[in-house]
């Protein structure tokens, strides 16, 4: 089960001091960042920092048996390989409006050069979002390469319906039909 009573406690810039309470005496207690294990304690507290903008999602268990619930950044990250081979590095822009505004440079890859990321800051839900990444050579903008996507971090839940079945004992569920 779930701990309770899991209570944020602000520490000092970007740290909260998570506390909580548990029913199982002498419980280890799993720690999840989005939906990652990031650690375990048989402690009844934790210590979390957060980047700017970021709101993780955090769940802490004291069953072995429990999974945490599924976790929906609110950011996405953009990878790419060298569109243009000797490129000194990329910008990445964001389509705010009708204006290009840019998000930040990416000038250093994984393996030497072959693999570039870059991670957004927070991300409206329920909303389209424009990026393009820019590769940047001798000073020179290359062509760029457009991505969109429909951030969801919250889907909607199923509209279904339940009928109890007096004979059988039994509940159907069955998905709601729009007309």
């Amino acid at each position: 089960m779930a701990v309770s009573n899991l209570q944020p406690t602000y520490v000092g810039p970007l740290t909260w001091r998570l506390t909580w309470t548990s029913d199982i005496a002498g419980a280890t207690f799993r720690l999840f960042r989005d939906g990652v294990q990031v650690g375990s304690t048989n402690a009844t507290e934790w210590t979390i920092t957060v980047a700017p903008g970021e709101s993780p999602s955090v769940d802490v268990l004291d069953d072995a048996d429990d999974q945490p619930e599924a976790a929906y950044p609110s950011h996405v990250i953009l990878a790419w390989g060298p569109s243009t081979p000797s490129a000194a590095s990329y910008r990445v822009d964001k389509l705010v409006g009708a204006k290009w505004i840019e998000q930040g440079i990416v000038s250093r890859g994984r393996d030497d050069q072959s693999y570039f990321e870059f991670r957004t800051v927070t991300l409206a839900d329920d909303t389209t979002h424009v990026f393009r990444v820019v590769p940047i050579l001798n000073g020179v903008d290359g062509f760029p390469s457009e991505h969109r996507m429909l951030m969801v971090r919250l889907p909607d839940p199923p509209d279904v319906r339940y009928a109890f079945d007096r004979l059988t004992g039994k509940i159907a569920v069955t998905q709601a039909t729009s007309f």
